[in-house]
């Protein structure tokens, strides 16, 4: 008796008024009233219902919920993207100058504004010298970060990770 499996169910509260609507319709059988119960099913509660049963018609539901089941989840593992290629080494020593370069900026900026105009006070000879380094530090990791910019490939940037 299907009235009963439904009554039956071990589901949780919450799953079983979402899903079974119970009705009660007072029907005349000849000279004899009697209430007839009935439920309206979703499709969910349906599923769960006949998840429930044996027989050769509820085994081919099964079986075929099974197999759309794994049908879909094929679907969607076709769809997933695959990860990112790891990255080229061109693309991480891109990566590596592009943060030595901006470090160095720090190191400049620090440089140009506070050590060196305290050192000209101090009327060190370090100035100079220190000068012409940090320029020349500057101007190398410029020509390194085009030149090694240069040789990554289409679609490639500077990576250390797979992004």
């Amino acid at each position: 008796n299907v009235i009963q499996k439904i009554e039956s169910l071990d589901c949780s509260p919450e799953f079983t008024s979402a899903n079974f609507s119970a009705h009660v319709e007072n029907i005349k059988a000849g000279a004899v009233n009697r209430d007839s119960r009935s439920y309206k099913i979703t499709k969910d509660g349906f599923v769960f219902l006949v998840m429930g049963f044996t027989g050769k018609k509820a085994a081919a539901f099964k079986e075929a919920y099974i197999a759309e089941f794994n049908r879909m989840e094929a679907t969607l593992h076709d769809r997933a993207i695959p990860a990112p290629a790891e990255p080229s080494p061109a693309e991480r020593d891109a990566y590596n100058v592009q943060c030595l370069m901006e470090h160095y900026r720090v190191f400049l900026e620090a440089w140009t504004q506070q050590i060196e105009p305290a050192l000209k006070k101090l009327e060190s000879p370090l100035v100079g010298r220190l000068h012409d380094r940090f320029g020349d530090g500057w101007l190398f990791l410029n020509s390194l970060e085009k030149s090694l910019g240069g040789k990554l490939l289409p679609g490639q940037s500077p990576r250390i990770f797979n992004e």
